[in-house]
């Protein structure tokens, strides 16, 4: 039977949380629909191990991809070069899928043939031990196949879901794409969002919760701290996805809305890292800062993309620099203070995803 769905899963280090994504999506009556590609990042724990069990147990359903460590954008390249389905979606090792809302999704492709599927979402705040559901208003027309209209994106609960745990694209249209994710970066799941939506035409709104989306979790690569630590990464794919906006995008075309909504949320913590390590980074910040300029919307846009205890603080990095100094200069100071008194709050939180 030829494959409707395939499902990538890249996984390193993920002994503890892997079985739980994996059994989430044990579902015999989908597996001769779907195939699911483990791809193992050089793990050095048990995860390959776990990963070949399940890959035993359910051969017509499970493969493993066994590759050295790449990052994540290594592990979807590996996955798209061996998708079989219809359609692609992807799953982190540390999240997993609601059980029955996966089946009923699979069941949903038999419907469809849309370039781009979006569903609804949960994410998991672990510190709480609670859900927050992300789902569609009362406003989103519900599966039918629809032509794209820019009309779509001012909807909040569709922007809300047009993040990598919602989308769900056509393989055909990865390939037409060319879609490649930089390798050995983090933060290349953000590229999923932008890249494709050039060639999508028609897209389905699906009201199911297919995909759970864990936050806490210490190791997760969002946290302002994280950033700093590779802010390189976040340079790469951000500088990527800014010049293919400002360079080859269509701004007439139906989805531009979308791209700049998508190029926009990933440049406010481009702009943030100003604050937090800009004097060490400041050539790159200012390459970015430099294509952004070639489109004067984009810029006007940014000038007020973010704000510093009520100051625009990149209005005044490209036009006070003194001003900008001063918001630098408190910025770090109460940083210190807090670190010197142990104090948890972060001055200017940072979230990410």
């Amino acid at each position: 039977m030829e494959k409707l769905l395939t499902i990538v899963i890249p996984a390193y280090n993920m002994e503890s949380l892997l079985p739980r994504c994996l059994d989430s999506i044990c579902i015999e009556k989908v597996m001769d629909r779907v195939q699911v590609l483990i791809v193992n990042d050089g793990s050095k724990d048990k995860t390959l191990e776990i990963a070949q069990t399940y890959e035993s147990r359910y051969p017509h359903y499970f493969t493993v991809v066994d590759k050295p460590n790449g990052n994540y954008g290594s592990c979807m390249n590996v996955g798209l070069s061996c998708a079989e389905g219809k359609y692609f979606r992807t799953l982190d090792a540390d999240d997993w899928y609601d059980s029955k809302s996966y089946e009923k999704f699979v069941d949903e492709l038999e419907k469809t043939d849309a370039d781009m599927l979006l569903c609804e979402r949960k994410e998991f705040y672990e510190a709480r031990n609670c859900f927050v559901d992300i789902t569609f208003n009362k406003d989103v027309q519900l599966n039918k196949d629809l032509i794209i209209n820019k009309k779509f994106w001012g909807n909040d609960s569709i922007k809300a879901n047009v993040l990598v745990p919602s989308i769900c694209y056509k393989t055909s249209i990865l390939r037409e794409c060319n879609m490649k994710w930089t390798e050995n970066a983090f933060y290349t799941d953000t590229e999923y969002d932008y890249f494709p939506l050039a060639l999508v035409k028609t897209i389905r709104f699906i009201p199911l919760t297919v995909y759970i989306y864990l936050i806490g979790r210490n190791e997760q690569s969002i946290s302002s701290e994280s950033i700093k630590k590779n802010f390189r990464s976040f340079y790469l794919v951000t500088k990527r996805i800014i010049s293919n906006l400002v360079e080859s995008s269509q701004k007439e075309s139906e989805v531009y809305p979308l791209q700049e909504m998508h190029s926009i949320r990933i440049l406010r913590f481009i702009y943030q890292s100003l604050l937090i390590q800009g004097i060490d980074y400041a050539n790159e910040i200012k390459e970015i800062d430099e294509i952004v300029s070639k489109d004067i919307l984009l810029y006007e846009r940014t000038n007020k993309i973010d704000v510093y205890r009520n100051y625009y603080y990149v209005d005044a990095y490209r036009h006070n620099k003194l001003k900008f100094m001063l918001i630098y200069t408190d910025y770090k100071l109460r940083r210190f203070l807090h670190k010197l008194f142990k104090e948890e709050n972060n001055p200017m939180p940072i979230t990410y995803r």
